[in-house]
């Protein structure tokens, strides 16, 4: 019997996610080539919706709907191994983070198609606005297009 070397955690989420951004930009070509572009908008359309949705049965668990747990929700069940971030401020009504490292830009941006995994960075206002209508969430750079970072900003606007 051999041995097989153990892989982490970490290696096997990052092949997973680069088998699923390989099948499922092949399918959006697929589809782009037999039915024209708009196929695109309807699988843009189609993940986000569901994308939101499935987060919000997730979300739907939290107690507290203040920006602190979503923000501690986002970065333990939906960053918690392949993705690198630091926190540049956290007060009661901003929190940055700074992304370094994110699987599915490594990904989508390996297999040529950055802008198929843009509708993972386009889902981040979405859902926290689902969580609490009163979170915004802006982003200038993202590592998906090709900046060093992804710069995320959760806050509450007060009046």
């Amino acid at each position: 019997m051999t041995n097989k070397p153990v892989k982490s955690i970490e290696e096997v989420e990052n092949r997973l996610i680069g088998m699923f951004a390989s099948l499922y930009a092949a399918t959006i070509e697929a589809m782009c080539s037999r039915y024209g572009p708009e196929a695109f908008d309807v699988a843009r359309q189609t993940f986000m919706d569901t994308m939101v949705g499935m987060s919000k049965e997730d979300l739907a668990t939290l107690q507290e709907r203040d920006l602190h747990t979503y923000v501690a929700w986002l970065t333990i069940d939906g960053t918690e191994q392949g993705h690198k971030y630091e926190t540049v401020e956290s007060t009661e009504d901003s929190i940055r983070l700074k992304y370094i490292d994110c699987p599915w830009a490594t990904a989508f941006r390996a297999i040529g198609h950055p802008e198929i995994g843009r509708f993972f960075c386009d889902a981040d206002a979405p859902i926290a606005t689902a969580f609490n209508e009163e979170i915004r969430f802006e982003r200038t750079l993202t590592l998906m297009d090709g900046d060093d970072f992804c710069n995320h900003h959760f806050f509450i606007e007060r009046e």
